[in-house]
């Protein structure tokens, strides 16, 4: 064990943990960060199991209280990337990544203090503690992410970078920084989204460095010292710190892209752009505000077509670059060792939603996916690249525009969605994915009016008709293989004539299927009817063919043959709908009552949910608005809590309507038992703060929890974050980290923007995300 002088060693002990410490770990973490879930025991044990030298925990000798720990782990740098985030750099907490043999950065992935034994010199106690692990183990560095605990009290007058750089220069004090830095450590860059769930730093971190004496050599120390007065000189991202791979990949399609505008464009066009873009480099190393007046007034020169061209290329030099990075991450993702999975399974709902300003058009995500699929067989084919194919498509995407030209519509934007999540390989793994969870789909666009003004029925019908169309285009496939597959086996084994037959009928029956219309609830049934009584009858082979399990998968996760939307409408309107039958919300429900009839209104629509829900009267307005346009109760009602009053409130609000036992006998039998309501975060925010709404919203979910126990409900959380941290967004683990735990078994999130591109770009990354 370390043994540190001139340190509190008379009243304290730094020793390795053991099982029997690991509950008052927890109760560590819970005193010094109260907004988060602590260490878990699996998550502990693995540590233990991985590196138990690199575990330290401080106690109190007369007491026996874990007063203090630090844990680390050993990672090979050049895998990752500064701007990575601490769940890619501890395998998601569990050090599944420690790697003795090839690393030589040690790697701090946590450390706390009781915050009553502060002042006592047991943060330099732990820090002499990693130090003499990185001797022992002959380590050349310790990096960590040091939280910027201070920096949403500047969030408004400096970025993080600048923050850094002034508590370096100690011009500003952060507990946590400035400390880390008189134990020798130095920043060498700041990153974003490293700790989702933590309101203070707003997610933000600075990246610290420590070279070991004994082992880093002049060249570390130079290249420490560079990089020091790079961040703080320049306040841009060093290029440097990316992996190498990624960096290899980028300049090669970047380097592709230039010849390909060249050939297309001519030498004198390349070159302007060219010279745009080595000016913006330069400025990396300059003041920008500087640079950037001469060069906009010689772009203001350019013609318009020229100016269109110009933004043309460099956007598709950033989505080529975009692409890149996702290729790298699925590449990375299929490296890693596969670990063993948790053996309890949870059901992972996603609602996604685009402004219609940021879809892409159709034939450009599909040319970028082929795009993806190419470099990502040139990193498995040690960089070579298949430079023809790869030209080809750069060549298509100069000519063609990235986005819409005609002004954008709410099926642009669910026209974006539908053509990454049922883009084939993405659909097969939502299909077939079980361990650790499973994923449910749902969606915003073409469901809520009170985000969008043109919403109305019909748009909503559009949306389901074109969400239909690919999901009958997938059936087709399937049955089209199985097909195939009858026609070759034929020859070894006897292939029944009814079985081509009915196969054959069940296809052509889709095409009743395109138009949805009244009673398409009741169509989708028949031809489920069919298809499973079929299946009873079938031949062997057929029964057990791997696409028949797709089709019953289709029908199990979108069963009526759409993409589930969520209904949302502000309060007061609803309370006039239910005077005025003509109204936007009110014509919704009763088209979503006809088109859904013979079947469930729920399979087309999961709920209606109430913006600016304030009382009880809000919840039954909605309740009888149904009742008066559906005729049952059994689309579920769903109240947004996100204002400071109605999240303060939001237990009496539940409380007086969940009194009414016709309410409570509806959520019973139609509702399946569920108490959903959703928690928002930005008006929250923009209101109170981020640290005051992420209190409240914590409190009201576990008064939400309470109340779901009391009338033996199952609560589900429907979280509506947006991307930044500031609004509840990030890794799902972190969002859901500091969740009650009976509200984390089925959770429920919001997947905005260019984030669902990025989600949901390959399976890989997808698996990745729970």
């Amino acid at each position: 064990m370390p043994k540190n002088k001139n340190l509190p060693t008379n009243e304290f002990e730094m020793i390795h943990p053991e099982p029997e410490h690991f509950k008052e770990i927890q109760e560590l973490c819970l005193r010094v960060y109260p907004f988060s879930k602590p260490w878990r025991m699996d998550q502990l044990h693995a540590h233990r199991l991985y590196f138990p030298d690199g575990q330290l925990i401080i106690i109190e000798k007369k007491t026996g209280k874990v007063v203090g720990m630090a844990f680390s782990l050993i990672i090979s740098w050049s895998d990752y990337s500064p701007q990575d985030n601490w769940v890619d750099f501890t395998s998601s907490g569990f050090f599944h990544n420690h790697n003795p043999k090839k690393g030589k950065t040690l790697y701090g992935a946590e450390v706390m203090v009781d915050p009553e034994y502060r002042g006592k010199g047991l943060g330099k106690m732990l820090y002499k503690g990693r130090q003499e692990i990185a001797h022992k183990y002959g380590l050349s560095r310790i990096r960590a992410g040091a939280r910027l605990r201070g920096y949403s009290k500047f969030k408004d007058r400096m970025t993080p970078q600048e923050y850094v750089k002034k508590v370096y220069e100690k011009e500003i004090f952060d507990p946590t920084l400035s400390f880390q830095l008189s134990q020798g450590f130095v920043p060498i860059d700041t990153a974003g989204n490293y700790l989702y769930n933590d309101p203070e730093s707003l997610g933000y971190a600075a990246v610290i460095e420590w070279l070991n004496p004994n082992v880093a050599t002049d060249r570390d120390f130079k290249k420490q010292k560079e990089s020091v007065e790079f961040f703080l000189e320049h306040q841009k991202l060093n290029v440097e710190f990316l992996p190498k791979e990624l960096r290899r990949t980028v300049r090669k399609m970047t380097l592709l892209l230039g010849q390909c505008l060249k050939e297309q464009e001519g030498r004198y066009f390349f070159e302007k752009i060219e010279t745009y873009r080595k000016t913006l480099k330069l400025m990396r190393t300059k003041k920008t505000d500087l640079n950037l007046a001469p060069l906009l007034k010689k772009l203001q020169k350019e013609t318009p077509e020229h100016q269109l061209k110009i933004a043309h290329s460099f956007a598709l030099m950033l989505e080529l670059i975009n692409a890149c990075e996702s290729s790298y991450r699925t590449w990375r993702q299929r490296q890693k060792t596969p670990f063993p999975q948790r053996s309890t399974q949870m059901d992972l709902t996603f609602v996604l939603t685009a402004h219609p300003t940021e879809a892409r058009a159709p034939l450009v995500i599909e040319i970028f996916k082929k795009l993806s699929v190419l470099i990502l067989e040139g990193l498995e084919n040690n960089f070579s690249f298949n430079e023809d194919e790869i030209s080809t498509h750069l060549h298509s995407l100069i000519s063609i525009p990235l986005v819409k030209t005609h002004p954008p519509k709410v099926i642009d934007e669910a026209e974006y969605i539908y053509s990454i999540i049922f883009h084939e390989p993405i659909l097969k793994f939502i299909l077939t994915q079980r361990e650790p969870y499973r994923i449910r789909l749902r969606t915003w666009v073409g469901g809520d009016k009170d985000g969008h003004p043109g919403v109305n029925e019909v748009t909503m019908v559009e949306c389901f008709n074109h969400s239909r169309s690919h999901l009958l285009k997938f059936l087709r496939v399937q049955i089209d293989d199985i097909l195939k597959d009858l026609e070759e086996l034929q020859e070894f084994i006897k292939i029944k004539s009814f079985d081509k037959k009915a196969l054959t009928k069940l296809k052509s029956l889709l095409s009743g299927l395109a138009d949805i219309k009244a009673s398409d609830g009741r169509k989708v049934a028949m031809w489920m009817y069919s298809f499973y009584h079929y299946v009873e009858q079938a031949n062997f082979h057929v029964q057990n063919h791997h696409r028949i399990q797709l089709i019953k998968r289709v029908f199990e996760i979108f069963p009526a043959l759409v993409l589930p939307i969520e209904l949302r409408e502000d309060s007061g309107k609803i309370a006039e709908a239910l005077k005025d039958s003509k109204a936007p919300i009110a014509k919704m429900l009763s088209t979503l009552a006809k088109i859904s009839k013979g079947g469930e209104s729920t399979d087309y629509a999961r709920g209606l949910v109430i913006s600016h829900c304030e009382t009880s009267k809000d919840l039954q307005n909605a309740m009888s608005l149904i009742v008066k346009n559906c005729t049952h109760n059994g689309l579920p009602v769903i109240p947004l809590f996100e204002s400071k009053e109605s999240l303060k409130s939001s237990e009496k609000i539940l409380e007086e309507w969940l009194s009414q036992k016709k309410v409570l006998s509806t959520m019973r039998s139609k509702w399946n038992g569920k108490l959903e309501v959703m928690v928002g975060y930005s008006d929250s925010a923009k209101q109170v703060g981020v640290l005051s709404s992420r209190s409240l919203i914590k409190s009201a979910m576990s008064k939400v929890s309470k109340v779901g126990k009391r009338y033996k409900l199952n609560p589900v959380i429907f979280h509506g974050s947006g991307g930044s941290v500031a609004r509840g967004g990030g890794n799902i683990k972190d969002q859901i980290s500091w969740w009650p735990t009976s509200s984390t078994k089925a959770p429920k999130l919001t997947i905005q923007g260019e984030m669902i591109q990025r989600t949901f770009a390959t399976k890989e990354i997808l698996h990745s995300q729970g």
